[in-house]
């Protein structure tokens, strides 16, 4: 019932994935700037003022602080995660921020930079934001980082980042590598490569044989 709202249905019987979904939204979407959120998390009260604040403003890319809060609690706080890595830019640090906090989340987007650069999110289920991150990072050097918060994490056990089940693990590894590529061109590799051991050893504890698959990829990425 709220008006300029428009819900889009997926018509499969299946979920496809965030990857897919924020794709539709691209395509859908009619404003200046697009701001993705995740089905279990919310935007805080400041949205709204945020919003006027930012409105008109130059940047393609604003990043704001986030804040979390446990799916069985009520304390808000903030998200050490995102929260400290902004705290770093703001200071003139931006590195870790830009090439090795993969979240398409508390951000402010211009929809046009992302449409003319072709920016896109991987449609499958798990680490489907890597890419357009880095991609996000890559293209854009008109951007900016705000101290305040107006989106909420929930920390949920069996969300896809803490799910145990081997096909979100598998994507993540593949992910990884594809992120390592974008990042080998401008020297900032590094990160991607915390990413496939982490997630390949998540994966290698829940199927080997699956872990194992990987190896020719893993090998032919990183040499």
């Amino acid at each position: 019932h709220r008006k300029n709202t428009t819900c889009i249905f997926s018509d499969g019987k299946h979920g496809k994935g965030p990857g897919y979904a924020r794709n539709v939204g691209l395509e859908k979407a009619q404003g200046k700037w697009v701001i993705f959120a995740d089905s279990d998390d919310y935007l805080l009260d400041g949205i709204s003022e945020l919003m006027d604040k930012h409105l008109n403003d130059e940047e393609d890319v604003i990043y704001f602080k986030c804040s979390k809060r446990n799916v069985d609690g009520i304390s808000v706080e903030g998200y050490e995660y995102i929260n400290d890595v902004i705290e770093r830019a703001l200071n003139g640090d931006d590195e870790e921020l830009l090439y090795a906090t993969p979240c398409p989340v508390a951000k402010f987007i211009k929809l046009d930079y992302l449409r003319r650069n072709g920016i896109r999110f991987e449609q499958v289920i798990g680490g489907d934001d890597m890419l357009f991150s880095i991609e996000l990072s890559k293209n854009t050097r008109n951007r900016k980082y705000e101290n305040k918060s107006f989106y909420c994490v929930v920390m949920a056990p069996n969300s896809l980042t803490r799910n145990t089940a081997w096909q979100p693990l598998y994507n993540f590894t593949k992910a990884s590598c594809s992120a390592y590529s974008a990042l080998k061109p401008i020297g900032k590799e590094r990160f991607a490569l915390v990413w496939i051991k982490s997630w390949w050893s998540r994966l290698i504890k829940v199927d080997r044989a699956k872990a194992f698959s990987l190896i020719p990829l893993v090998a032919k990425t990183i040499g």
